[in-house]
C-alpha cells in the first residue's frame, strides 16, 4: 500500500503520451530499467503481490522530454534522474549519482492537501485549525539527507557500481535506485501507510534483459514472492507492464481528511476507517 499510495498520488493530470522508444542517450539510467517489488501484507487484511515497474512512455512537458515511471514523469540531466512537480511547475532531484561523502540530498513528500493534484514537494503538508476554528494547510519544510557512505558494488552483471549510504540508513545503487527497498520512490516520503500493510521488498532488477540483482530463492519462496525482470537466457511471459492506476479521492467528514481507495476509507495515519 505504502508504494500504491504514492503512486496514486504521483499521478498527473496531463495529455499527449506518445508510445515512443525511450532513448538511452537522453534517459541512460531509466531506458531498460525494471524493477519487481513485493508487497507484503497481513492475510486477513490484503493480498501479497508482486509487481513488474518499467518506463513505458515519453511525454514533453515545457519544451523538455519525460518518461513515465510507476505514475510519475522523470528525466535525467548532469547525472541526475530529475522528478517534475506539477505544483512547482519544474523538476526535483529524485536521485543524484554525484553525490560524495558529506554530501546532502532534499526529502521530498507528497502534498495531498491541495485542491490541484497531488504533487511532489520539498516540503511536509498537514492539516491544522487557526484561531476561527478553521481548517488551515501547514507546510513544514522538509530537512536534507546527509551521505554517510559511498562505495562500490559488483551486480550481477559482474562490474562495479557506485553505492550511496545516507545518515537515514537509505541505499541506493548508481542506475538502478533504491536498493534496500522495493519502491524507486522510496526517498519520497509516503503520506499515509496502513497497519496492516507489512512493508515492501526489492526481489530483482534487471537492465535490456540483463538480470543485475536478486533475493535468493529461498526468500522468494518464503515470502511468495516472484522475480517478473525479463532476462536474457530465460523464458518467460511475463508482460512488461507499469503500475495499476486505482480509483480514489479525499473527503472532509466532520473536519477529518479521508481517503476512499476502492471499497476501502482510510485516515491520513493510514488506518482503515470502518
Amino acid at each position: 500500500m505504502k508504494q500504491l499510495l504514492i503512486l496514486l498520488c504521483l499521478l498527473i493530470s496531463m495529455h499527449g503520451f506518445s508510445q515512443t522508444e525511450i532513448s538511452s542517450e537522453l534517459f541512460p539510467t531509466l531506458a531498460g530499467l525494471q524493477r519487481t517489488s513485493f508487497h507484503d501484507w497481513y492475510e486477513d487484511c490484503e493480498d501479497s503481490y508482486s509487481i513488474l515497474n518499467a518506463p513505458t512512455e515519453t511525454i514533453t512537458i515545457n519544451d523538455k522530454l519525460y518518461v513515465k515511471f510507476g505514475g510519475a514523469y522523470l528525466r535525467e540531466e548532469n547525472n541526475q534522474v530529475l522528478i517534475y512537480s506539477s505544483a512547482y511547475k519544474k523538476d526535483l532531484v529524485l536521485y543524484d549519482w554525484t553525490l560524495e561523502v558529506g554530501d546532502s540530498l532534499q526529502h521530498l513528500a507528497i502534498d495531498s492537501y491541495s485542491y490541484e493534484t497531488p504533487s511532489v514537494v520539498d516540503y511536509r503538508a498537514s492539516l491544522d485549525l487557526d484561531a476561527n476554528g478553521d481548517l488551515v494547510i501547514n507546510k513544514l519544510p522538509l530537512e536534507k539527507i546527509a551521505v554517510a557512505e559511498v562505495s562500490t558494488i559488483t551486480l550481477l552483471d559482474g562490474k562495479e557500481y557506485k553505492k550511496w549510504v545516507f545518515n537515514t540508513g537509505y541505499v541506493y545503487v548508481e542506475g538502478i535506485g533504491t536498493y534496500s527497498n522495493g519502491d524507486y520512490f522510496h526517498l519520497i516520503i509516503p503520506e499515509a501507510v496502513p497497519t496492516c500493510y507489512l512493508g515492501e521488498y526489492l526481489v530483482c532488477v534487471s537492465k535490456y534483459d540483463q538480470l543485475l540483482y536478486t533475493i535468493e530463492k529461498d526468500v522468494q519462496k518464503r515470502l511468495g514472492a516472484a522475480c517478473q525482470c525479463l532476462n536474457e537466457g530465460i523464458e518467460t511471459n511475463v508482460e512488461t507492464i507499469d503500475s495499476p492506476v486505482v480509483s480514489f479521492y479525499k473527503t472532509l467528514q466532520d473536519g477529518h481528511l479521508l481517503i476512499q481507495s476502492g471499497d476501502k476509507t482510510y485516515n491520513v495515519m493510514g488506518m482503515e476507517v470502518k
